[in-house]
C-alpha cells in the first residue's frame, strides 16, 4: 500500500478558505455540469446557475472570473478560449474563456462530497455493523481452521472485516465527540441537544444492549484465533495471493496485505477484547453513554432557562404578585417567596442547604408596598417575548464560588478558633499562626479594638468583632517591646500588646 507524500493539496483550498462558500457554489455549478456532459460554460451561464441556486448566489462577473482564475490556479479547473465564432487567430485571442471541471478537481469534490457524507451519517445501521462483525468474523475463524483456506474468501472477509469495523468506530467516534462537545461547551443550541438526545435514547435501546453479547462472542473467537496461530498465518498469506498484490521494493512506502491485515484485526481485537486492564472501545462506550444520560437532565435545564431567558420580566413580576395577592396568610406568602426564589434568611446566605428558613422580621402583609419603575409600568402591557438559542453554561463557575465561599467560611472560622484557643497571651508568645487567614482576622481585631476608647486607669482598650462574636481586650505594651509574627504568607512586626480573645455570650 502506497504511503502518502504529505505534499500539500492546492486542490481542496476551495473549502477551507475565507471564500469558501462562494467557491464551493462556483464548483457546485461545473460538477453539475460535468454530470450532464455540459462542457465550456460560460460566465454567463455559470453566473445564471449561481442565481437559480438554493440558496442563490449573487456575484458580479468581474468577481466570478477572479473566482475562477484562482480554482484554475489551484488546479480545480480548466478553461480554454471561446471557439464558438472565431473566425480567425487574432478573434480567438479576444474571445472569453470558458470553464470546465478539471479531473483532478472532479476527484477532490467527490472526495470532500464523500467526506460529508460520512460526517452526516447517523447511527441507524450502528447496530447492523455490530452484528454484521461478529459474523464476519466467525466465518474468517471457520477459514483459518481449514487445513486448506480459501485464499479469496478470506481475502475478501478481511477486507468486509475492515469496513464494517471502520463505519463502526466512525458512527461511534462521532458520537463521543458530539457528547464531550455538548456537555463541556459554554453555550448549547437547542436543535443539538435535540439531536444529542434521540443519538443517546438509540445507544440506549439498540445498540449497547447487542454490544455486550457480540463482545463476548468476540473474544470467544479471537481466544479460538490464538490457538492456532500457524493457521492463521497460513491463512493470511493465502489471502495475500488472492489480493493480487505486487510490492514495490521501495523503502518505506510499501506495506504488504498480510501486514496490513494483520494491524486491522488486531485493531478488531484491541476495541473488543481488554488488556491489562485497559479499557476496551466497547467499555469506553459504555462509560459515555452513562455520562451521556446524567447530563440530559443539566442540559433540559439549561434549555428550560434559555426560553424563560428570553420572556419578559415585566409578565412574570405581575404574575408572581397576583400570586402574593391571593396567598391565604402569612406563611402561604412566605412559602411562596421561597418556592419561587429558593431564599432564606440572609444570615443563610452561605448555606447550601439551610436547615431551617431563619425567623421571620416583620409582617408581609403590613409591609410598604414596593415601588415599580415608570420602565416598568410603562412596558408591561406591550412586553416582547422572545426565544434564547444559545444556553449558557455557568454551572462550573457557580461550583467555583460556591466552593471558593465554603473554604473562605472554614479558614475564617478556623482562625476565629486559633485565636480563642490563645487565651490572655502577648503577642511575642505567638510567634508563629499557621495559616494567613488567622494573621489576617489578628490584624483586623487589633485595627478594631485600637479605635475604641482607653481606660487609662487599666490601661488597655475593649471591643467587639464586626460580627459581634468575639470579644477583644488590648493591654497597652511595655515602652519599646516589640513582638514578630509569622506565617506562611510573611512576618509582621507591631508592638508587644497583650491581647485577650473570648467568646461573646451571644455566640
Amino acid at each position: 500500500m502506497r504511503r502518502g507524500s504529505g505534499d500539500r493539496q492546492p486542490l481542496f483550498a476551495y473549502v477551507t478558505g475565507d471564500e469558501a462558500p462562494v467557491y464551493r457554489a462556483i464548483v457546485d455549478v461545473l460538477f453539475d455540469g460535468a454530470a450532464e456532459y455540459r462542457s465550456d460554460l460560460t460566465i454567463t451561464v455559470i453566473e445564471d446557475a449561481l442565481k437559480c441556486s438554493d440558496p442563490p448566489v449573487v456575484i458580479e462577473p468581474k468577481v466570478l472570473t477572479d473566482r475562477l482564475t484562482q480554482l484554475h490556479i489551484w488546479g480545480n479547473v480548466d478553461r480554454d478560449r471561446d471557439e464558438s465564432w472565431a473566425p480567425d487567430l487574432r478573434s480567438y485571442e479576444l474571445r472569453a474563456f470558458v470553464y470546465n471541471l478539471s479531473s483532478k478537481g472532479e476527484a477532490a469534490h467527490e472526495a470532500v462530497l464523500g467526506l460529508e457524507e460520512t460526517l452526516l451519517r447517523t447511527i441507524g445501521l450502528q447496530r447492523v455493523a455490530l452484528l454484521h462483525i461478529g459474523s464476519v468474523l466467525g466465518e474468517l475463524v471457520d477459514q483459518i481452521a481449514l487445513d486448506t483456506p480459501d485464499g479469496d474468501t478470506v481475502h475478501n472477509l478481511a477486507v468486509e472485516l475492515h469496513r464494517t469495523f471502520k463505519t463502526l468506530t466512525g458512527n461511534t467516534g462521532r458520537f463521543l465527540q458530539r457528547v464531550n462537545h455538548i456537555l463541556n461547551a459554554p453555550a448549547v443550541e437547542i436543535d443539538e441537544y435535540l439531536l444529542f438526545k434521540v443519538d443517546t435514547i438509540h445507544y440506549l435501546v439498540e445498540f449497547t444492549d447487542h454490544l455486550e453479547k457480540v463482545s463476548d462472542d468476540v473474544v470467544l473467537l479471537f481466544s479460538r484465533i490464538d490457538e492456532m496461530p500457524e493457521k492463521y498465518a497460513a491463512a493470511l498469506e493465502a489471502g495475500a495471493k488472492a489480493s493480487g498484490e505486487r510490492i514495490i521494493d521501495q523503502a518505506g512506502s510499501s506495506m504488504s496485505w498480510t501486514e496490513e491485515a494483520v494491524l486491522r484485526i488486531d485493531g478488531v481485537r484491541h476495541w473488543f477484547v481488554p488488556v491489562d486492564g485497559t479499557p476496551t472501545g466497547g467499555q469506553r462506550l459504555h462509560r459515555m453513554v452513562r455520562r451521556a444520560v446524567l447530563g440530559i437532565g443539566p442540559l433540559l435545564d439549561r434549555v428550560r432557562d434559555a426560553r424563560l431567558a428570553g420572556s419578559g420580566r415585566a409578565s412574570e413580576l405581575l404574575s408572581l404578585a397576583r400570586k402574593f395577592t391571593t396567598a391565604p396568610n402569612d406563611e402561604a406568602a412566605h412559602a411562596l417567596w421561597h418556592n419561587e426564589f429558593g431564599l432564606a434568611g440572609a444570615r443563610h446566605f452561605y448555606d447550601e442547604a439551610p436547615q431551617d428558613g431563619g425567623p421571620i422580621i416583620g409582617d408581609w402583609w403590613n409591609a410598604p408596598a414596593a415601588r415599580h419603575t415608570i420602565k416598568l409600568r410603562a412596558i408591561s402591557a406591550n412586553d416582547q417575548t422572545g426565544r434564547a438559542r444559545r444556553t449558557p453554561n455557568h454551572g462550573a463557575t457557580k461550583r467555583f464560588l460556591a466552593e471558593l465561599a465554603r473554604k473562605r467560611l472554614a479558614e475564617h472560622e478556623n482562625a476565629h478558633l486559633a485565636l480563642v484557643r490563645l487565651g490572655r497571651t502577648k503577642l511575642s508568645n505567638i510567634r508563629r499562626l499557621a495559616n494567613h487567614a488567622t494573621l489576617e482576622l489578628l490584624a483586623q481585631l487589633i485595627a478594631q479594638v485600637q479605635q475604641a476608647p482607653h481606660d487609662p486607669v487599666r490601661g488597655r482598650r475593649t471591643a467587639l468583632s464586626m460580627d459581634g462574636r468575639l470579644n477583644i481586650t488590648l493591654a497597652d505594651p511595655i515602652a519599646g517591646s516589640a513582638a514578630r509574627i509569622s506565617s506562611p504568607s510573611g512576618h509582621w512586626t507591631l508592638p508587644d500588646y497583650q491581647i485577650h480573645v473570648r467568646w461573646t455570650e451571644e455566640s
